[in-house]
């Protein structure tokens, strides 16, 4: 096991600590603690190819690229995000898509953050949720450039001062900022608190028929991915229904819409949380998805059947935690 003093982590490169080691299934793995990525764990060849247990062949560089590469870079902000909670890195990650569902986890994760004002955008949620109040002043850790899905810290001064430019940070020390009053007016209006959400709203017809794929597909395949199902109307009240669809709608971290019988409904409320940024999955009864709308119809969707809630559950669990990650909400789940 390599000296702790002398460690680098094998995504980021920066100094780590080995926290643990442990077989299981025959397999060596080992506990990574960074700074920067946060906890994961390694195992298989990879321990090889990073150097974790004496040998650093080339291959690493091949998978991950040098130091500063943009491949490190979303690595380590997938990990620091939870992505990859409960799972060993090892070198079926580096598999084509196809044939590793964490690489293709990854790339979905990836494929969220397209932009500059991307990583802007990430950074200053992010430094929201770490103030408690307006005023409060934050000292940098290289946390943030994970956070920020930046490549190193070059990149990371370089997000921060297009902040400053746009006044939505103020610089209070050579490595500390706050949030400025314009910043939160900001957050306030592109409505940030969905980020911090654990409820999945649910967009579906009611009918007996599909009760039964609720409660033992939809449901269940919600909480294992870490969040709160929502169903309208299983949240008695006494309000407009409209307006309560809308208002649950906007604290939603997500919504799922089945397309099942085409309901005029749940493409209105599709479209409605589509207009706030929130992200829309989309599912249907395979028998019934030669009856959608060709526009739709290109969209990824998840055929489940209706004898087969459990291979619902385990498509939507999949599905929200390959584009969101891992959700807030303690499961079960092993």
């Amino acid at each position: 096991m390599p000296d702790d003093s002398t460690f680098a982590c094998p995504v980021c490169l920066e100094k780590a600590e080995l926290e643990d080691r442990r077989v299981h299934n025959n397999k060596m793995l080992y506990s990574i603690k960074c700074e920067r990525c946060g906890e994961f764990m390694t195992g298989g060849r990879f321990n090889e190819f990073a150097g974790i247990e004496g040998r650093k062949p080339p291959q690493i560089e091949w998978q991950l690229g040098p130091r500063n590469s943009r491949n490190r870079g979303d690595l380590s902000a997938w990990i620091r995000e939870g992505h990859s909670d409960r799972l060993a890195l090892d070198e079926t990650f580096f598999l084509d898509e196809s044939r590793s569902s964490l690489l293709s986890r990854f790339n979905n994760a990836r494929r969220q953050v397209r932009s500059f004002s991307d990583r802007a955008n990430k950074l200053l949620i992010y430094l929201a949720k770490l103030s408690e109040h307006p005023g409060r002043v934050l000292n940098f850790k290289p946390e943030w450039m994970a956070r920020a899905w930046a490549v190193n810290r070059e990149e990371i001064v370089t997000i921060w001062e297009y902040l400053i430019d746009l006044k939505k940070l103020r610089r209070k020390g050579d490595w500390s900022f706050e949030i400025s009053p314009e910043g939160w007016i900001y957050l306030d209006e592109r409505e940030t608190r969905i980020f911090d959400s654990d409820q999945g709203f649910m967009a579906m017809p009611f009918s007996d028929e599909l009760d039964k794929i609720w409660n033992e597909g939809f449901n269940p395949g919600i909480e294992n991915a870490g969040y709160r199902p929502y169903r309208v109307d299983g949240d008695p009240h006494n309000e407009n229904i409209y307006f309560k669809i809308f208002s649950e709608i906007r604290k939603s971290r997500f919504l799922i819409a089945d397309l099942t019988n085409q309901n005029p409904n749940v493409f209105l409320e599709a479209g409605f949380a589509m207009g706030l940024g929130i992200p829309v999955l989309y599912t249907c009864r395979e028998d019934d998805a030669k009856n959608i709308p060709f526009d739709v119809k290109q969209i990824r969707q998840i055929r489940w059947k209706q004898d087969d809630p459990n291979a619902l559950a385990d498509g939507v669990s999949q599905m929200i935690q390959a584009v969101l990650g891992k959700g807030p909400v303690p499961t079960t789940e092993t």
